[in-house]
């Protein structure tokens, strides 16, 4: 659906990017159904392209991440993107994830054609 709406780059229960509907490109119906698909999926806090429709975050739980915190969902990337090299594939549970020096860090689980896992964390 997001790759269908050129103009909208980010959307949550509270708020999209652009922040009106005409800026978004889409209607009200189509606002409500993002809406309703998130709470289906237990997507809580939306999803973000951050303008980049090849890197999509569904983000179903974020605590803090101002200056620390963690957020954990699925992440959608083509496969011209691939996986960031900034990131640590893990086999296994991620919540069980911790970095080798205790820093921050994003881990990606491998679920299917370019769907992962994530959880990232900052200290």
């Amino acid at each position: 659906m997001l790759v269908a709406d050129e103009k909208l780059e980010d959307i949550a229960d509270d708020w999209m990017r652009p922040e009106t509907l005409e800026g978004a490109g889409i209607d009200e119906a189509r606002l409500l159904d993002y809406r309703r698909r998130f709470k289906e999926l237990g997507v809580r806090d939306g999803l973000r392209s951050y303008g980049n429709k090849q890197e999509i975050w569904l983000i179903a739980s974020a605590c803090g991440l101002s200056v620390s915190g963690s957020a954990k969902g699925y992440l959608y990337l083509t496969e011209e993107l691939g996986l960031p090299d900034w990131g640590t594939v893990v086999d296994g549970d991620l919540d069980a994830y911790h970095s080798p020096d205790g820093e921050s860090y994003d881990a990606f689980r491998p679920l299917s054609d370019g769907w992962y896992l994530y959880y990232s964390y900052e200290d």
